[in-house]
């Protein structure tokens, strides 16, 4: 009976481990996602320096972006 329930917890940490490894690559692909609209960003300001605040559209994308990471960051924790 300890045999069969050594080998259940064992499938289930392989099984984490696998999910865990997804959700690092995809904290990987948010935060470069996250670094190309900052970059797209700061280059729209040098482009037209009378621009103050970043569109609409572009910052709801960077706040959505943030939580993310944080929920992830939370979550792997």
């Amino acid at each position: 009976m300890v045999e069969v329930m050594n080998q259940l917890v064992d499938e289930v940490l392989k099984s984490i481990q696998a999910r865990l490894a997804n959700v690092e690559t995809d904290v990987a692909d948010i935060r470069a996602e996250l670094a190309a609209v900052q970059s797209e960003l700061a280059t729209a300001r040098v482009g037209r320096p009378e621009m103050v605040s970043p569109p609409v559209g572009i910052e709801r994308r960077v706040a959505r972006l943030e939580r993310r990471l944080d929920s992830v960051d939370a979550a792997i924790k």
